[in-house]
């Protein structure tokens, strides 16, 4: 509508200034283009919004909602297509991990082209470079110096484009916790981790009718435990789970620690304690918990981040004694608790 009637923003401001008696909602997907046609100080509508909502892909325990299958088979579904609506909506109700793998490979399907598609929709320039470091990135290239280098690009400018991927919510550049330097960037978004690591190089095959299926479900394996450790750290609802005291600690700081080597997957602090927490996509018994635990205990010490009070976790695919944590969603999801 703007690109046919350049002056419909100013049309809009001139309404909003009358006074409406109505919610006038604007709605888009191109965030490029909705940062710089309507939030930008440069756009006459700038200043007059009451409210702004970016929203997040859904979490994994919402996203398992639109397959008729059990959670862990919807754990990997979730590792391909992630918790984007509209990518959910083109394997709505598969009964089976095989089944969203024919949707997604099946000739014509938009999943096929999506990963490419957004860099040319959101009018992006030098769209090929972000299509390279999402590649390389896929590939393991995760510190910036790195990156520049498989990419092709001076180590400076990498910077740029990781921020602006970061703005869309593809990739997150971070550092250790408790530190400054050290920051590596990965892809948050779990349909296009999968593209840039599965579908770029299968989706040739797929269109010449070639099956496909056994090679996704070998990656998959490689891609999933990844994806559970987002999961435990993205989707569970921190905030809840210390209102059921589940977690000890409020979550003030939540992020994760790695050195030479070592690595914590969850921290989460507040002024007086800290939990660490391991997430392992296996099955483990007491004694194997026992041991995952003292390990990580050593960790923690090495980290430099325990505090006054400081309480161990482990999440697993199943855990002997532990709490089934989705019943206890689901219990609280009854109840009218925000998740």
């Amino acid at each position: 509508m703007v690109e046919s009637d350049p002056s419909l923003t100013s049309k809009l401001k001139q309404l909003a200034d009358k006074g409406l008696d109505y919610p006038l909602v604007l709605s888009g997907s191109s965030v490029s283009f909705i940062e710089k046609e309507l939030l930008d100080s440069s756009s006459p509508l700038f200043g007059r919004r009451a409210l702004q909502i970016k929203l997040k892909p859904l979490p994994f325990y919402y996203a398992r909602k639109f397959w008729k299958m059990g959670w862990e088979e919807a754990l990997y579904a979730y590792t391909m297509i992630g918790g984007t609506p509209a990518y959910l909506g083109y394997t709505y109700s598969s009964s089976s991990v095989e089944e969203v793998i024919r949707r997604v490979f099946t000739y014509g399907s938009p999943l096929l082209e999506e990963g490419d598609l957004l860099f040319h929709e959101e009018s992006f320039k030098r769209s090929e470079t972000y299509k390279r470091i999402m590649r390389a990135l896929a590939k393991g290239y995760r510190s910036p110096s790195k990156l520049a280098s498989a990419c092709g690009l001076d180590a400076r400018s990498i910077y740029y484009y990781l921020e602006v991927l970061e703005r869309l919510d593809l990739v997150r550049l971070r550092a250790p916790m408790g530190k400054r330097k050290g920051a590596l960037a990965e892809i948050i978004d779990e349909y296009f981790r999968f593209y840039y690591s599965v579908v770029v190089e299968l989706k040739g095959a797929a269109e010449a009718g070639v099956d496909v299926s056994g090679d996704v479900k070998e990656r998959l394996e490689e891609l999933v435990p990844e994806t559970f450790e987002r999961v435990a750290e993205q989707s569970l609802p921190l905030p809840l789970l210390y209102s059921l005291r589940i977690l000890k600690t409020k979550p003030v700081e939540v992020g994760k620690w790695w050195h030479k080597g070592e690595e914590i997957d969850l921290i989460v602090r507040d002024e007086r304690s800290a939990t660490f927490v391991e997430v392992k996509w296996s099955e483990l018994g007491e004694e194997e918990v026992r041991r995952v635990i003292e390990r990580l205990k050593e960790k923690a010490r090495k980290s430099g981040l325990m505090k006054e009070k400081n309480y161990f976790l482990v999440v697993c695919k199943r855990c002997e004694g532990g709490v089934e944590l989705l019943k206890v969603l689901e219990e609280a999801e009854r109840k009218g608790l925000e998740l």
